[in-house]
């Protein structure tokens, strides 16, 4: 199924759009934490890559992956089936790579790699992103289409403590330049992305129920170089004044991905 499009402005044309790319499968999760035996709470989306090695990672905002260091992290694939995805522990955040910095750090990202067993059940229900589907550029002078993509709260639906309906929601939306970003944030340069999240259409092109993009935290800021749909950036929060999605891009944390499976490999 397509996903929704923004509203169109008032232009006679639409803004321009970006096709989900079939073959990536369902690579953007939703993650719970279990609150008590069988009982779950909804934390926000993630992201599921492979590096180059083909090692599983799971990567997403950091104050979404902080809850494993309280209770059990759980990835849901449907009603029925959901997948621990460690115990309780801690994921590595990138404000710990630069810890003199980590006090002005709004990065916001952390990861966890994944077990061999854990990566197997996934599989069934999601695939892994290679990590060369990746965009490390680092400079907007432009306003680029893009999508967002990840679970809202408003999508999650729970009964007796477990999901009972889940929906990932992908909607069109246009990146600002980084001097907007600048100005409007005071966020860095080549760090952060900000993007609209715009009034959705069906595919018939009438306006639907715009659902509040909390929960999305996590998931997958994607855009459109020539030839395929590459990972962006990854959703940190919103500004439910302005309606806009912030994120920080992707390239810092893919980097320190490729970094530690390279020095594995030295020291196996």
């Amino acid at each position: 199924m397509k996903p929704p499009v923004p509203a169109n402005s008032g232009e006679d044309a639409p803004p321009p759009t970006i096709e989900w790319p079939e073959h990536y499968g369902r690579v953007v999760t939703p993650v719970f934490r279990e609150t008590a035996p069988r009982a779950l709470d909804f934390c926000g989306s993630a992201v599921l890559i492979a590096g180059d090695d083909g090692s599983p990672w799971l990567i997403s905002a950091a104050h979404v992956l902080a809850e494993m260091e309280h209770s059990p992290l759980v990835v849901v694939a449907s009603r029925s089936a959901y997948y621990y995805i460690v115990t309780v522990g801690k994921a590595v955040s990138t404000c710990e790579l630069t810890p003199k910095h980590a006090a002005n750090d709004r990065t916001d990202l952390a990861f966890v790699q994944l077990n061999s067993t854990i990566a197997e059940r996934l599989r069934e229900d999601f695939q892994f992103l290679p990590i060369a589907a990746t965009d490390h550029s680092r400079h907007l002078p432009f306003a680029v289409p893009c999508m967002l993509d990840g679970y809202p709260r408003a999508f999650v639906e729970m009964e007796n403590g477990r999901p009972r309906t889940l929906m990932e929601m992908r909607t069109q939306s246009i990146l600002l330049p980084d001097e907007a970003v600048r100005r409007r944030y005071g966020l860095a340069i080549g760090v952060h992305l900000v993007a609209p999240f715009q009034q959705m259409r069906d595919g018939a092109k009438q306006p639907m129920a715009t659902p509040d993009p909390e929960g999305m935290s996590g998931g997958a800021i994607w855009t459109q170089s020539p030839g395929e749909v590459l990972l962006t950036g990854i959703i940190i929060e919103h500004d439910p004044k302005r309606r806009e999605i912030v994120g920080t891009r992707i390239g810092r944390l893919a980097a320190e991905l490729s970094r530690r499976i390279a020095v594995s490999k030295l020291n196996s």
